[in-house]
């Protein structure tokens, strides 16, 4: 059924997305330097990747969930929904990202774009739950526990990757 399939995806998504974000987070200046610090790329260059890249990567987790509750909409026909809500994320990605960059530059385009998509997951979930009743008892305290133990264990390797790419570099 629709469920299961939501319920897997959203599980696998979420239990694989949220380290990799905290260990993007954690390590951005060390895999920015990683991947383009050896070319013609400045250390200005590396900062500014770097702050994007970890702008970006607060939202990762929201962009993937965002897909699948827009395939849920489609997949019911609820299309102008979703053309709503997807407004609503670009028109408030564009008022977010002209006023962060002002003060915090291109990590303030970065962090608009990231907000923009939970305001985005808010939205697409409501719109979800009202097809969906069932929905909101998707996530149990097992799968809390689950995803808690894969963020700890790859918070713990991001910081040995931290100081394995430090002596690298």
């Amino acid at each position: 059924s629709m469920m299961n399939i939501y319920k897997i995806q959203n599980h696998l998504l979420i239990s694989m997305l949220i380290p990799v974000c905290i260990c993007c987070c954690i390590n951005s200046d060390e895999i920015i330097r990683f991947i383009y610090g050896r070319g013609t790329f400045s250390e200005n260059a590396i900062n500014i990747t770097s702050s994007a890249f970890l702008g970006y990567s607060i939202g990762l987790v929201f962009i993937a969930i965002r897909d699948v509750y827009l395939q849920v909409l489609y997949a019911c026909q609820k299309t102008k929904t979703a053309m709503i809500n997807g407004g609503a994320g670009v028109f408030i990605n564009v008022v977010l990202s002209l006023i962060l960059s002002k003060y915090i530059g291109v990590f303030g385009i970065a962090v608009a774009d990231s907000i923009s998509y939970i305001v985005l997951v808010i939205m697409s979930y409501k719109s979800v739950c009202k097809i969906l009743p069932d929905i909101s008892s998707v996530f149990t305290s097992k799968d809390f526990a689950i995803i808690s133990i894969s963020t700890i264990t790859i918070f713990i390797c991001g910081f040995i990757l931290n100081i394995v790419l430090k002596d690298i570099h």
